[in-house]
């Protein structure tokens, strides 16, 4: 009977042993049955088989988490070991004392009990034992925040265990165990690339033997680089493997830390609900467990973090003050140092009542313990980012301390992304400090950083700050604080003389110079019809006069709001508004200053700088805001002076015209359009300003140029007009320049260029575009220096010429594409012009008609039906299409002398066009007031509002698909009062 009784312990034990590696591999449901049908089997159990069963009842409770359970049973089978012989017993039993001891959080209990099971072994020379023993006392090493010793333990351990492992699964198993608790010791430490590779290599071996346990632990550890790294796809990809494999391997512990990094997953990417649903979970995981624990401790902290960010300050205070306890409690120095963290930061947007303690110091005091670089830098820059009055220098002082404690440790660790927000919190205390050019520089590398990663979140508060850093600076600008205020701090005495004997365009040129504009103007502002009249350039292009005025109203002249307007790149950080400001896409700052001039009139100036790819950040500075604004009394005075000398000119233009009726009697126009553009044509045909002249071919490009000449002071002398696309470059070269005898073969004598010929006279280049790009600069050189070098000579020669020029192509597309210098544009375009073609000014067709047919000398008439045809084409060819079309019907037209539908050519009559046909708009009222042109107006009105729609209303898209330039298309919009849906 007793050989059997003993036999049937033999089996129990083999059972036993089973249970055990089923807890090992995460089957806990199946561990439990089995063990509850041994313990079933055993209804007297004698002492040793109940201290037996005691162990493993110990081994499945601390997998279940019932940690105080588990500690009575352990402790119970101890007590029957600890006076045997049975050495290999009690060192199992002193290793699972210390775990579960470590698990609720009693570390000095669990340091005790590790260092005697280490005795244990060592009396008996078990290797695994003492292996053991030494990865468990670097993971208390490890909640201690003594990465050094605890990296060390694992080092000595891994390294004498490899001897051993050889050939033995199990040992081998439990060395890349102590490698994936080295990774973390790492991870902690800053080294994550390291710790990376290590976790690598140990979740191939764990999938390869199916370690489940570990390979749980290792994809958390790396789902938690994924975290620092903030790599989203890393993160995703680990978590949710560990989620699979927890479904079918019960690992409580492991799930309530999956519950933690998945809340620090969705925080550190902003998403506070997600995160705090999974923080809630993991606490709650927790708390089924023991009152003081690691886990819980970790996710109070975070979950604080959350509603601290969140502003629920009530809330954070609780969790960090039980976080607080717990750590103490279980000697978490890093979750003490963070709860500390939160604490303080609450302290100064919440009343703790009666909470008087001094957080700041306690967590400074606490940060000297910690070894978690990542977690001290994160601690060091919440406290650079605190709210500071710009006149407490010493908080300050102490806010720059923690802030470049902050950027020293993240660029250690290497970590990019706080290292730019660290650049954030950097360029706002710059901004406190009136350091405003160190702040934008700061913001502009930051930006770069953001918008190259894709961190849109980030990059809405570099564009934020840029805002406030503007705002700053017009407020110091506009204050006692301007240290420009009296301009001639800044002037010599020669200087300023010279300013008050200045007219408005020298001083803004000054002013320009003296401040580094690109380009500006200035100008009087009318409140209340809003228009607006420039008064002087400087590099300006006056086409973009329009959205000009959209901006000022956006910076509310139109509401009396007198306060001038700073912003730098406009288009691309204007939160919302980049539409208005589409056509500075090419500008990084501008200011706009508006004076109030009494009777709801503004005088306006405007400085722009434009963004330049080698000069990254090079914005108007502090010092040039606040020079502009120091000089813009002075400029308002000259605009006052300058506007009443206009008004003047007005006069004696208006008397002018009265007198004769038509200035231009070889423009054939009533469109308003055109009127308005010939009345500007009046202002500058005697000026010798450069004058470009845009439009479609075939729209009187030459014939207007020819106007200006003939009309100009400068009629008496010669015009000479070249198509740049006509000649090749060396000819086209050799025709404008001239050469000297011997320059190239065939030069067999010295010969004048054509810019000689036009000497006091007008020279029209046309189809400027086309100009090679090595000619390009000496025409700039014949522009500015007014001199001219002939091929093959060295001297150069005077020469006065106005120059005109004309283009169908976009110049402004083929600077982009640098197939048109930038400088040579400017000094082309100081006046640009364009002619509309016939199709947005239908109008004139019926005038045209009448004036070609006048023209040809016959006595042929139009029928309606064609005259109607003719309206409704769109002439791509534009009027040399129409004036080539009549002269031909009036060939076809013959003796009948009328030109009928019949003579007309296909294109008037195609149908089924590729292009989706608009329904014409009815009309609901037929009057006799109701003109052939408010009907055309209704339906170009209803064919804009169509491609607009088509195309987001996205004004540059909408123009392409019209066909027309989308300065005209903003025109039109703004006439015909169309609104987006």
């Amino acid at each position: 009977m007793k050989s059997d009784l003993s036999n049937k312990h033999k089996v129990d034990l083999d059972r036993l042993a089973q249970v055990e590696s089923l807890i090992y591999q995460g089957k806990l449901e199946r561990a439990k049955e089995l063990f509850g049908s041994i313990r079933a089997g055993h209804t007297h159990p004698t002492a040793q088989i109940r201290a037996e069963l005691d162990y493993y009842e110990a081994l499945v409770l601390a997998a279940e988490l019932a940690y105080d359970e588990a500690l009575s049973k352990a402790q119970a089978s101890f007590d029957y070991y600890r006076s045997s012989s049975d050495n290999k017993k009690i060192g199992n039993l002193q290793q699972l004392i210390a775990k579960i001891f470590i698990s609720m959080g009693n570390v000095e209990q669990a340091e005790q009990f590790t260092r005697d099971s280490l005795a244990t072994w060592r009396r008996i020379r078990d290797k695994c034992g003492i292996f053991y023993c030494y990865n468990r006392l670097a993971h208390i090493k490890f909640i201690q925040g003594d990465y050094v010793e605890s990296a060390r333990y694992l080092e000595n351990t891994i390294d004498s265990f490899k001897a051993t492992a050889k050939d033995d699964l199990q040992a081998e198993i439990s060395v890349y165990r102590y490698y994936g608790n080295l990774a973390r010791v790492y991870i902690l430490s800053g080294d994550l690339d390291r710790a990376e590779d290590i976790l690598r290599d140990c979740i191939a071996h764990n999938r390869r033997h199916e370690v489940v346990s570990s390979l749980i632990r290792n994809l958390l550890s790396l789902g938690y680089i994924g975290i620092r790294k903030r790599d989203r796809k890393l993160c995703q990809d680990c978590f949710a493997e560990v989620k699979n494999l927890l479904e079918v391997n019960v690992l409580k512990r492991e799930e309530g830390i999956l519950y933690e990094y998945l809340g620090d997953y969705h925080a550190e990417f902003n998403e506070f609900d997600q995160a705090l649903k999974n923080y809630d979970m993991a606490i709650r995981m927790a708390e089924k467990s023991t009152a003081y624990n690691t886990l819980r401790s970790q996710t109070l902290r975070r979950r604080a973090e959350v509603y601290l960010v969140l502003k629920n300050y009530k809330k954070a205070y609780q969790d960090a003050s039980l976080g607080l306890e717990i750590a103490r409690n279980i000697g978490e120095t890093v979750e003490e140092a963070g709860c500390l963290k939160v604490l303080a930061l609450v302290s100064l947007n919440h009343d703790l009542k009666d909470d008087e303690e001094d957080y700041f110091s306690r967590a400074e005091a606490f940060l000297q313990k910690v070894s978690d670089k990542y977690e001290v830098a994160r601690t060091h820059l919440a406290f650079a980012g605190i709210e500071v009055s710009s006149k407490d220098d010493s908080r300050l002082r102490w806010c720059q301390r923690h802030l470049n404690e902050a950027r020293r440790i993240f660029d250690e660790i290497g970590n990019s992304y706080y290292r730019a927000v660290a650049d954030l919190v950097s360029a706002d205390l710059s901004c406190r400090a009136g350091d405003f050019d160190r702040a934008f520089e700061v913001v502009t590398r930051a930006g770069r950083y953001f918008e190259k990663s894709g961190y849109e979140d980030d990059l809405a508060g570099v564009h934020g700050l840029r805002r406030r850093i503007e705002k700053a600076m017009i407020d110091h600008a506009v204050s006692e604080e301007n240290e420009y205020n009296l301009v001639r701090k800044i002037l010599d005495p020669s200087e300023y003389q010279t300013l008050r004997k200045a007219d408005l365009i020298e001083n803004l040129r000054f002013l320009s110079k003296r401040v580094d504009a690109d380009r500006a103007l200035v100008g009087i502002y009318d409140l209340d019809s809003r228009d607006f009249r420039m008064l002087a350039g400087h590099e300006f292009d006056s086409e973009l006069l329009p959205q000009l005025t959209d901006i000022m109203r956006y910076a509310g002249i139109d509401d009396g709001r007198f306060r001038p307007f700073y912003i730098t790149l406009p288009y691309s950080s204007s939160n919302g508004s980049s539409a208005l400001f589409e056509s500075y896409s090419d500008v990084s700052s501008m200011i706009l200053i508006p004076i109030d001039l009494g009777a709801r009139k503004s005088a306006v100036i405007y400085l722009q700088k434009d963004y330049d790819d080698d000069k990254k950040g090079d914005y108007f500075g502090k010092t040039e805001l606040n020079i502009s604004l120091a000089f813009a009394d002075l400029l308002a005075f000259r605009a006052i002076e300058s506007e009443k000398s206009s008004l003047e000119e007005d006069n004696l233009r208006l008397r002018s015209q009265l007198e004769n009726s038509c200035a231009f009697p070889n423009i054939v126009t009533g469109s308003q359009t055109m009127l308005k553009m010939l009345e500007r044509v009046i202002q500058v045909k005697d000026s010798p300003i450069s004058v470009c002249i845009q439009g479609e071919t075939g729209s009187g490009k030459d014939l207007l140029a020819k106007t200006i000449h003939y009309n100009s002071v400068r009629r008496d002398k010669r015009f000479i007009s070249v198509n740049c696309a006509a000649l090749p470059e060396t000819l086209l070269e050799s025709e404008l320049f001239g050469y000297k005898k011997g320059a190239f073969t065939g030069a067999d004598r010295d010969r004048a260029g054509l810019f000689e010929e036009a000497h006091g006279g007008t020279f029209f280049l046309d189809e400027i575009g086309e100009m090679p790009m090595a000619l390009q600069a000496k025409l700039l050189r014949v522009i500015e220096d007014q001199e001219v070098v002939r091929l093959g000579d060295t001297r150069g020669r005077k020469v006065d010429v106005r120059i005109l020029s004309a283009t169908n192509r976009d110049l402004k597309e083929m600077m982009k594409e640098k197939h048109f210098r930038q400088d040579l544009y400017y000094r082309l375009s100081a006046m640009t012009i364009r002619i509309p073609p016939l199709r947005e000014r239908r109008d004139d067709i019926p005038l045209l008609i009448d004036h070609f047919l006048k023209k040809s000398g016959s006595k042929v008439r139009i029928s309606s039906d064609v005259r109607q045809a003719f309206i409704n084409f769109s002439w791509p060819g534009n009027v040399r299409e129409l004036d080539n079309e009549i002269k031909k019907l009036v060939l076809l037209a013959g003796d009948s002398k009328v030109i009928t539908k019949e003579l007309l050519s296909r294109k008037f009559f195609k149908q089924g066009s590729s292009k989706k046909s608009v329904d014409l708009p009815e009309i609901e009222q037929f009057e006799s007031d109701f003109t052939l042109y408010d009907y055309i107006a209704l339906f170009e009105k209803k064919y804009i509002t169509e491609a607009l729609r088509k195309n987001r209303w996205v004004k540059k898209h909408a123009a392409n698909m019209l066909g027309i330039p989308e300065s005209t298309l903003r025109l039109k919009i703004k006439d015909y009062q169309i609104q987006k849906d």
